[in-house]
Formats: structure tokens, C-alpha cells, sequence
């Protein structure tokens, strides 16, 4: 049982116009409900709710610390667990694939293996590997990407089984953006891209709210998606949809998310021997990825 000791409500501003930004602190008794309303929670799945509320510390951690191109404060806590964790899914073999990704560590352990991205992200950008190490390193992570990709994911109606591949996914394409022997626009990307457009698809049953919980995901497969990507189509669609009900509560944050992709989107189809991605543009406006796009209650378990 999670009980909510304390919260806080992380609200975005309003935009690159420079509109100031909010962190809230909730009183106890309202936190938890006025964050599920202002994420459309009553909209979603319970099992969606239970695995995001569990661990929030942990993604708040690692995708904060992606934002910024650092390690993560935990990372080499998260590296054990999820070796741990790779080994326990392997010796259980594929008849259990299905229980493992029930469980609320199989969401926990996606973000483990972006946070062991994140940290072989910083070595590679600071040049902190020797060739021989970042090589075994790479094919490390390669391989559990693999795994993970192996594991079963519940039925795509599920909202559950949508952000999990979904994340996973887009984990593989944050991994190829920066290494080498793939890049963002080569082949094998665009097809990643292309497949992971297939799994947000399957998001058009569900509330419009819904893409709240793709936030990251949307940044990683727009930043690095080629002109002719159908995720572009998809998203201009689903952002349509927005516009069509301003008053929806996610609206402005979804032309946000928007803003940043244009701005990366234009510069990388029209300037050659430079890339951008989402990171970029947000440093250029001094947007932070919590106060101006993410709102995650902190929850404590009481237990």
C-alpha cells in the first residue's frame, strides 16, 4: 500500500515565450489526487498507475539526469540491480516472459537499462573509455536491449503493455543516436522509429490524455526521426487532436513538446554536419525537463 507522506506536484510553464514556472508543494491528503487528475489518471489503467507510482524517484532520477547528458546519482545501484535482474529473466526462461513483464520491476528495470545508457552516453561524449571497453560495453548493452525485446508484452490494448514497449523501444533509439555504428538518421534507426510509431498507434483507443505518459518517449523518436518518418505524421495528428480542445489539460504541454520537435526538425533537415536533438533546443531556451514539461507526484512508500 503507497501511502503519500508527501508530494510534489512538478508543473510545466508556459512556454518558450519564458512564462514562469511552479513547484508546488501539495498538503499530504490532496497530493496524490490532484496529481491523478492533472495526469488524467482516472482515464487510465490501474496497473499504468500502480507501476508509475511505485518508483517515480527512479525515473525523476534517470531520465532527469539523461535530460542534462549526466550519470544518474543511483546509476551504480541501478547497473546492479538490473544485472541481477537479466540474469533472473534468463534462467526463467520464455515460459515466464509474460509474468516477468507483470511485474512492476520489468518497467523498473527499462528505466534501469536508459539510466546504464545515460551513463555510457556521458563516457562516450567524454571520451572516458578506452576503445576495447567502450566496445565490450556497447555490446553489453546491445545484448540486453535484446533481452528485453525478447520478453513478452501484455496485449497492446493495454495501456501498460503500450508504454513499456514503447519505452523500450525508444531506449534502442536513444542508444543509436549517439553511437557510431548506427547514428540518428541511419537505416536501422529509421526503422526502429518506424516500428515504435506502429506501438503509439495503438494509444489512439485510449483518452487523449494518454500521452502524458509519452513524454519522453515523443522527444527521443521525434529528435531523431528523418523527414519521411511516419512518427511525424503521427504525431502532427495526435497534436490535432489537441488543438481541436484547447481546454483539454494537457493541451499547452503537448504544444510544447511540439515547439521543441519544429525546432529540431528544421534544423536538422536543413543544415548539413550538425545535429540537434531535443536536448539541444532545450538548453537553447532554458527549458528544464521537470519544471516545463513533466509533473510527477513523489510518493513514499509507508511500508
Amino acid at each position: 500500500m503507497v501511502d503519500t507522506k508527501l508530494s510534489y506536484g512538478l508543473c510545466y510553464g508556459g512556454g518558450l515565450g519564458g512564462h514562469a514556472t511552479a513547484l508546488t508543494l501539495l498538503e499530504p491528503s490532496l497530493a496524490y489526487t490532484s496529481a491523478s487528475q492533472l495526469l488524467g489518471w482516472e482515464n487510465s489503467d490501474a496497473v499504468l498507475q500502480l507501476a508509475v507510482a511505485q518508483h517515480p524517484c527512479h525515473w525523476c532520477n534517470v531520465l532527469g539526469a539523461m535530460a542534462r547528458r549526466t550519470v544518474p546519482a543511483n546509476a551504480v545501484l541501478y547497473g546492479q540491480h538490473l544485472k541481477m535482474w537479466m540474469s533472473s529473466a534468463l534462467l526463467k526462461g520464455s515460459a515466464d516472459s509474460f509474468l516477468l513483464c507483470q511485474e512492476p520491476d520489468c518497467g523498473t528495470m527499462v528505466v534501469y537499462l536508459i539510466s546504464e545508457i545515460a551513463v555510457f552516453e556521458w563516457q562516450t561524449t567524454t571520451s572516458r573509455m578506452e576503445h576495447g571497453v567502450w566496445n565490450s560495453t556497447r555490446e553489453l548493452l546491445e545484448d540486453w536491449l535484446a533481452r528485453l525485446e525478447q520478453i513478452d508484452t501484455p496485449t497492446s490494448s493495454s495501456p501498460f503493455g503500450c508504454v513499456i514497449t514503447a519505452f523500450r523501444m525508444a531506449a534502442r533509439i536513444y542508444f543509436h543516436s549517439f553511437t557510431k555504428e548506427y547514428g540518428p538518421f541511419s537505416h536501422e534507426t529509421q526503422v526502429l522509429v518506424g516500428h515504435l510509431t506502429e506501438v503509439l498507434q495503438e494509444t489512439q483507443m485510449h483518452p487523449v490524455d494518454y500521452d502524458y505518459h509519452l513524454i519522453w518517449v515523443y522527444l527521443v523518436a521525434g529528435s531523431n526521426c528523418a523527414p519521411t518518418s511516419p512518427f511525424r505524421d503521427y504525431f502532427h495528428d495526435r497534436l490535432h487532436r489537441y488543438r481541436q480542445f484547447p481546454d483539454l489539460p494537457h493541451c499547452r504541454l503537448m504544444e510544447l513538446i511540439s515547439t521543441i520537435l519544429e525546432e529540431t526538425w528544421d534544423w536538422n533537415d536543413n543544415t548539413r554536419g550538425s545535429i540537434k536533438d531535443w536536448r539541444d533546443v532545450m538548453l537553447e531556451y532554458g527549458l528544464d525537463l521537470f519544471n516545463h514539461l513533466v509533473h510527477v507526484p513523489l510518493l513514499v512508500n509507508d511500508q
